[in-house]
C-alpha cells in the first residue's frame, strides 16, 4: 500500500552517520532524525492503487529518531576504515506521528485520524568491501509497532497494520561528503501481524465509492 511505501521510502532513503562520543555508548544521530509533514491527492496518478469517485486527501505528519551502538575500545582509523561507513554494532530507529485522511486540502472538511508508532531494530552490520564494489554493506532490519491504524465513525477500522516486519538492508550508492551519506534498499522477508485495507469503507465514509 502507498502508506508503507512512504514509510519506508522517509526512514531508509539515506542513512548519515557521525562520529560516536565514546566507544561502547547509545550515539543519537541527528543526521538521520528529525520532523516531516506530507499531504497528497489520493489518486491513481499519484500512486495509489485505488482512488475514490470524489477529492480524498491523505497526509500526516510525524518524527524519526535514531541511536545507534558502538564496540568497545575502537581507535579512530578503526571506526572509520577508508573513510567508509562506522561500523555500529547495532541501532534502535523511534518513528511516530498521525495519518490523515480527508475531503479538503489542510486536514479541511471531513477528516478522520489515527496515531501510529514503529521502532526499527538493526544489527547484524556487515561493512563489506571499499565502495564501489559488489562487496556490499548490509545489515538486518526487525521493525515492530503500528504502522497505520485509521478508524471512519460508522464504519470502524479503514487502513490498519500492525506486528511485526523483518528484512536486510543492502547499501546500493554511497555519496562522499563530512559524513557517509548512503542509499539502501530493504529485502523485505515479509510481514506478521494484523492488516486491513478497506478502501470500500474509506471512501463511503466521504460520501464516495471506489472508482474503478
Amino acid at each position: 500500500m502507498k502508506k508503507l511505501l512512504a514509510l519506508c521510502g522517509a526512514l531508509a532513503l539515506m542513512l548519515a552517520v557521525a562520529a560516536p562520543a565514546a566507544a561502547n555508548e547509545k550515539v543519537y544521530i541527528p543526521e538521520h532524525s528529525g520532523e516531516w509533514s506530507f499531504e497528497e491527492p489520493v489518486s491513481y496518478a499519484g500512486g495509489w492503487d485505488f482512488q475514490c469517485t470524489g477529492p480524498v486527501f491523505y497526509g500526516g505528519y510525524g518524527s524519526y529518531d535514531l541511536w545507534l551502538w558502538y564496540e568497545n575500545g575502537l581507535t579512530e582509523a578503526q571506526m572509520k576504515p577508508e573513510g567508509r561507513a562506522w561500523p555500529w554494532i547495532k541501532g534502535q530507529g523511534v518513528a511516530k506521528g498521525l495519518d490523515y485522511f480527508s475531503s479538503k486540502p489542510d486536514m479541511g472538511g471531513k477528516v478522520i485520524s489515527g496515531k501510529w508508532k514503529v521502532v526499527d531494530h538493526t544489527n547484524r552490520h556487515y561493512l563489506g568491501s571499499p565502495y564501489p564494489t559488489d562487496d556490499l554493506e548490509t545489515w538486518q532490519v526487525t521493525t515492530t509497532g503500528k504502522g497505520w491504524g485509521i478508524q471512519a465513525p460508522g464504519y470502524g477500522t479503514v487502513f490498519h497494520v500492525s506486528g511485526i516486519e523483518k528484512g536486510t538492508a543492502t547499501v546500493i550508492e554511497q555519496v562522499p561528503g563530512p559524513y557517509d551519506w548512503v542509499e539502501w534498499v530493504i529485502d523485505d522477508r515479509g510481514h506478521r501481524g494484523n492488516e486491513t485495507y478497506d478502501i470500500e469503507a474509506l471512501c463511503a465514509y466521504f460520501g464516495f465509492e471506489v472508482d474503478d
